[in-house]
């Protein structure tokens, strides 16, 4: 009786350890994320895409007004247009006291669209870059609560090619992007 007490708690556990395990690697990878450097991989998948339009999405994992602009895109543009072709990147990263990589699996659940691709960035090294690229008026060296949207044919070299409305905070600036999608769909 009690070896079989022994197997069973032993099979709970390394049955926990698995999913723990499972579940920190998948946050750590960050999606489509592969641990590296976020910021080269976001760029290869840009070029990669060349033949849509790409909407790049910057966002905190657990800041309000982040998941508020994060659901209004997935609500707003992409289920209200399911035939829309565009492909978005969303890129995670921490920016409160409460943004950790646990997080990051739930918060990309609010974007949960096949043409999303979620990346989390340890490092921010996707804010910090487009900081110094696109001005904006965010306070501190990290871009974040943004979407920068791209046309379709335009590479991606040392800087992101011209953008066609780029906008901060999402929810403040989300109508630019509503006008700027309906000009891609005419």
């Amino acid at each position: 009786m009690r070896q079989t007490s022994a197997r069973r708690i032993i099979r709970i556990a390394a049955s926990l350890v698995l999913c723990v395990l499972a579940v920190s690697s998948c946050a750590l990878r960050g999606g489509n994320g592969r641990g590296g450097d976020v910021l080269a991989e976001l760029k290869a998948q840009f070029n990669a895409d060349l033949a849509k339009p790409r909407l790049l999405v910057l966002v905190s994992p657990t800041c309000t007004a982040c998941l508020g602009g994060a659901q209004w895109i997935q609500d707003s543009i992409l289920q209200a247009e399911p035939d829309l072709d565009i492909h978005v990147y969303t890129v995670w990263y921490s920016m409160l006291p409460t943004d950790t990589p646990e997080a990051f699996p739930d918060a990309r659940a609010l974007m949960a669209d096949p043409r999303v691709r979620h990346y989390w960035d340890s490092r921010r090294a996707v804010g910090a870059q487009f900081k110094k690229w696109v001005p904006s008026n965010v306070r501190g060296p990290i871009e974040w609560d943004a979407f920068y949207l791209y046309p379709a044919g335009e590479s991606w070299t040392d800087a992101p090619p011209p953008h066609i409305v780029t906008g901060r905070t999402i929810l403040e600036t989300r109508r630019n992007l509503a006008a700027a999608i309906a000009r891609l769909r005419s």
